[in-house]
């Protein structure tokens, strides 16, 4: 007969296969993985001789593998049940530290993925969870450093289902937690490892997103500390940056972007700040922007954050160039990214705001170009990387349009027979041209 030990080799082969995919960190890889794993957790289920604790240990850290690919999958529901059984398996109270280690982090991953599902049922039960994994490893003198690690993020993961749920207690709570989860980032020290430094900014970061909204959702006055907040992710950040850390140079653009939008968005108006801020992000970002859909959005975001900032805060004709040449790099850095990753990869309602500013700051200062620029965005004869399937471009380019069109008209008369009357009329000729192009092109794409 054979010995248990050796009738767990091949789980254990398979194990290490599943992870390795995990590891390799693609989306078919992540389903591979989780294929195989739960394979192998059905085959260990019905193996004899399997049900001592080697057996036990081995099939928690397969369904705690399945859990992981299912989350990679989306598969957010199943992978709460997949962890779900993984903890019926181990004791509810136990004196073994790994055990508690082991159980504290399968409450986070349990957590996490009820966190993903975003209604409030799912909110609180991954509140629940990152309590009782607070609570597996708070209760522990002696522990070590990944334990604190994952201690930090149990009190990040907590902040941000209190934020999910919203309201004034919650999000008060919310920035204690940050406050908690910093408390041991900067015991590990930041300096020490680059995803020490990461965390600690992202807790900044989170505990400013959660003052802004106590400003904005419920009327308080923490201007002041949102800001502040957000300041401090950047100063965080900075050194690793400076240094060269890649994670740091990434996290610093994000930081950046954050404070600048947090500035417009608490002030009502833009500054000088607040735009230089917006393009520093773009600075870090560099090269990279167009290497992932996430990278593409948040160089998108910065810029229209910082159009926004110049918008708000100057009306004089460079403003108003200056707000061209933004909209212009960022849409043809949209189109390229559309090309690379696929259509759908940049938010629609990023195309239509930079299409708005863009257009808005043509009317102002170089209107006989209007036209121009909005059939180059939108007219798929003039150019491969057009927009016209994006229906708020088209709500955006028709709004400055009618725009455009109503002063021409409201003005009548006046001045008949000088040349900025001529130029007007010529003017409205062509941008009633363009409208009508604009609504063949509507017809096409979004009439059946």
């Amino acid at each position: 007969m054979d010995h248990p030990t050796e009738n767990l080799s091949p789980f254990v082969a398979g194990l290490a296969e599943v992870e390795r995919l995990l590891h390799e960190g693609t989306s078919a890889s992540a389903e591979e993985a989780r294929v195989l794993a739960v394979n192998l957790a059905a085959d260990l289920r019905q193996t004899p001789d399997v049900g001592g604790p080697g057996g036990n240990v081995l099939l928690v850290a397969l369904l705690t593998a399945q859990g992981h690919a299912e989350r990679n999958v989306g598969l957010f529901a199943e992978a709460v049940q997949t962890y779900e059984e993984a903890l019926s398996l181990l004791p509810e109270t136990s004196d073994n530290s790994r055990e508690r280690n082991r159980r504290a982090n399968l409450l986070t991953c349990r957590g996490l993925s009820l966190l993903t599902l975003r209604d409030d049922r799912s909110l609180a039960g991954a509140l629940d969870s990152f309590d009782q994994s607070i609570a597996e490893r708070s209760d522990s003198p002696d522990t070590t450093e990944a334990e604190r690690w994952g201690l930090s993020a149990a009190w990040l993961n907590r902040a941000d289902a209190l934020a999910g749920l919203g309201g004034r207690e919650r999000l008060h709570d919310a920035i204690e937690s940050t406050g908690r989860a910093r408390e041991i980032l900067e015991a590990l020290g930041p300096d020490k490892h680059p995803p020490y430094r990461s965390r600690l900014a992202l807790a900044w970061m989170k505990a400013g997103e959660c003052a802004s909204r106590l400003c904005t959702e419920c009327g308080e006055t923490m201007q002041e500390q949102a800001i502040a907040h957000h300041a401090e992710a950047v100063a965080v950040l900075r050194p690793g940056a400076e240094a060269g850390i890649e994670e740091s140079r990434r996290m610093l653009a994000v930081a950046l972007c954050n404070l600048s939008r947090a500035r417009l968005i608490l002030a009502k108006s833009g500054c000088t700040a607040g735009e230089t801020e917006a393009r520093e992000a773009l600075t870090w970002l560099g090269d990279a922007e167009l290497s992932s859909p996430e990278t593409l959005t948040l160089g998108l975001t910065a810029r229209i954050t910082a159009a926004c900032h110049l918008e708000s805060s100057r009306q004089d004709d460079e403003c108003f160039l200056d707000l061209t040449d933004l909209a212009e790099e960022a849409l043809a850095i949209a189109a390229e990214g559309r090309r690379r990753h696929g259509r759908h990869v940049v938010n629609a309602g990023l195309l239509g705001e930079l299409t708005r500013l863009g257009a808005h700051a043509y009317l102002i200062v170089s209107p006989a170009f209007l036209a121009d620029f909005l059939l180059d965005l939108l007219d798929p004869e003039r150019t491969e990387n057009h927009f016209a399937d994006v229906a708020e471009v088209h709500e955006a380019a028709v709004r400055v349009l009618w725009r455009g069109i109503a002063e021409v008209q409201k003005a009548g008369f006046a001045g008949i027979g000088s040349e900025d009357y001529e130029a007007r009329r010529e003017r409205l000729v062509d941008w009633e041209e363009c409208r009508e192009r604009l609504a063949a092109i509507r017809d096409r794409y979004f009439t059946r």
